[in-house]
């Protein structure tokens, strides 16, 4: 590489890493979400090129986002792949919620090798999570 300024051109420097083309991936597609009382778990069919996921929790009864993690979406450990399938799957534990029950939405995006993140999928179904899906409730924002 040759950097080039007003003051002239650099001496080239040897490349350290193969480089890994760099696009945005694919929103995944087919989301969706089942409620639980320590857990959302979230399924879907994977985005081509993407090495990881994240997920938004979006408030089921509004468009703003519930930011969790500072401020930064939910990025699991480790995604699975359903057994018989394609579609991949990752839980969200309760701990990662602003609030810790109720109602929610979820958004799923892809990030390549170089840490390009995708646009986020469609919302899933709301569903409950938490005390409210422990009590039975299916509309609550305890």
């Amino acid at each position: 590489m040759i950097a080039v300024n007003s003051v002239g051109k650099s001496t080239a420097s040897e490349m350290t890493d193969t480089p890994v083309a760099a696009y945005q991936p694919t929103a995944p597609t087919g989301l969706s979400a089942a409620g639980g009382a320590a857990m959302a778990t979230l399924t879907f069919e994977p985005a081509s090129g993407a090495v990881s996921y994240e997920a938004a929790i979006v408030a089921a009864t509004g468009d703003w986002r519930i930011p969790t993690d500072a401020l930064l979406p939910y990025a699991p450990a480790s995604v699975q792949q359903v057994e018989s399938s394609t579609k991949l799957t990752f839980g969200v534990p309760l701990s990662a919620f602003a609030y810790r029950d109720g109602q929610y939405k979820f958004q799923v995006r892809a990030v390549d090798a170089n840490g390009v993140r995708g646009d986020w999928s469609t919302a899933s179904s709301a569903v409950t999570v938490g005390e409210c899906y422990a009590a039975g409730l299916t509309a609550c924002l305890c």
